[in-house]
């Protein structure tokens, strides 16, 4: 089975943990706008696999598991590939706006903040500032 690793702050110190989702990520990041699952995608693996893998994603999020071993916590998955085309392929596959693509060539070549992420229902671009308390 997949296995992740998250570590957690407690009052002992540092401590590693064990998450069993049926994934496991490129990367977990956490930066000034939030948090995401980080998939990098060469274009190699075949879409039915990424359709699964995007689907386990999902699961997982509206179990309820995501939310209770990262609390208060955004859900995103940021997929970084190799075309344009790639991306529309890709799009045909997931149901979701918790999935976003994005080139990896356009990705280094803009801000953080650039609107170059696409999702189904359009672009988003990622907060490089931390969200003010209301």
């Amino acid at each position: 089975m997949a296995d992740m690793r998250r570590i957690v702050q407690g009052e002992e110190g540092l401590w590693q943990e064990s998450i069993d989702f049926g994934n496991i990520p490129d990367a977990w990041i956490q930066y000034g706008g939030g948090e995401a699952f980080i998939e990098i995608d060469l274009g190699t693996e075949h879409v039915p696999v990424l359709k699964k893998k995007f689907d386990t994603y999902i699961a997982f999020k509206e179990s309820g598991r995501y939310e209770r071993l990262f609390p208060g916590c955004t859900f995103r998955v940021l997929v970084f590939t190799t075309t344009e085309e790639r991306i529309e392929a890709l799009e045909q596959v997931t149901s979701t706006d918790d999935v976003w693509f994005c080139t990896l060539e356009e990705f280094v070549r803009e801000k953080l903040t650039h609107e170059h992420w696409f999702a189904l229902l359009g672009f988003y671009a990622l907060s490089a500032t931390p969200k003010k308390e209301m």
